[in-house]
Parts: C-alpha cells; sequence; structure tokens
C-alpha cells in the first residue's frame, strides 16, 4: 500500500485501519497553509482538542479548495503489542458480511479488514501476475499456516500467496 502523509490530509484518507483508529481527520493537530494570495496561515497545533473552531477539521480533505497544505502536525500512536493477520474464505459477501459483524459484537476491534470478491481478486492477479486462489480449502489451509507463523513483533505476518 503507497500513501503520502500530505496526499491523505488532502483527501481525508483513510484506508482499512479506519474501523480502529479512525480517519486522518482524527490525528491530524495541526497544518500550515498557503493561501491562494500567498498568506501563510497555521491552523490548530500541537496540542489535541484546542478551543474554538476546528479550521484544522476543515481543511483536512478539502483537496487544495482553501489553500495547499506545506506542512503537518500529527499525532503519533503507539505501535500494538502484537498483530495476528488471519485470511478468511467465504461462500458469499452476505456470509462474509455477517462474519465481520460477529467479530464487531464480540467486542473485538480489528486494525484492519479488506474484503475481496472474484472480481477484486481478478484484478489484484492481473496486475501483479499472481495467482490467489478462491477456492474455500486452500484459503483456509494458507490461513492455518499464516496463523502457525505468529505475530508478536508488531510487524503483520503475512501468509504466501503464490
Amino acid at each position: 500500500m503507497v500513501s503520502s502523509i500530505g496526499g491523505n490530509v488532502a483527501t481525508n484518507a483513510g484506508g482499512p485501519h479506519c474501523l480502529k483508529y479512525g480517519i486522518i481527520t482524527k490525528h491530524v493537530l495541526g497544518l500550515e497553509i498557503v493561501t491562494g494570495t500567498g498568506e501563510v496561515v497555521s491552523v490548530g497545533g500541537k496540542a489535541a482538542d484546542r478551543p474554538g473552531y476546528d479550521l484544522t477539521g476543515t481543511m483536512v480533505g478539502n483537496e487544495g479548495t482553501f489553500g495547499l497544505v506545506t506542512a503537518i502536525t500529527v499525532r503519533l500512536l503507539h505501535l500494538p503489542e502484537a498483530v495476528k493477520t488471519a485470511l478468511a474464505s467465504f461462500a458469499s459477501l452476505v456470509e462474509a458480511s455477517e462474519a465481520v459483524s460477529a467479530i464487531i459484537a464480540a467486542g473485538i476491534i480489528p486494525a484492519a479488514l479488506e474484503m475481496l470478491d472474484d472480481a477484486m481478486i481478478g484484478a489484484i492477479n492481473a496486475a501483479w501476475a499472481r495467482c490467489i486462489r478462491t477456492a474455500p480449502g486452500r484459503a483456509a489451509h494458507r490461513a492455518r499456516r499464516a496463523a502457525r507463523r505468529g505475530g508478536g513483533s508488531g510487524r503483520e505476518s503475512r501468509g504466501d500467496l503464490s
């Protein structure tokens, strides 16, 4: 996955980690902006929850309409103690959606969730010249193998997708 902080701020993008960590607006504390007239304006700062209007929140996601962002102050988070990756295969999007609902209902808030249907897997295979199989038995085998490899290093463990 490739992205830049500037691009995320301009579009208020978040990606698959939004469920647990929130969108980029939550993590931007302050901005320096150059307006269309060339004026340099600072909004926000180093402290979270400043009094007054949320001008930082207004600027995040404006895609350059109000000015160009030249500096960004962000909130940093601690790395998680462990990261585990799981891969599951479902017969339908409805079953996959129900599984996600059950996970969240159990009080587990995953750092990221991605759902890939056959069309998306086909696009990935075409773009990366890889062969991600969609057969449920093979996916379950890869998920078990990835789980055995563990995690716990604070880095994501990945199963072999080839």
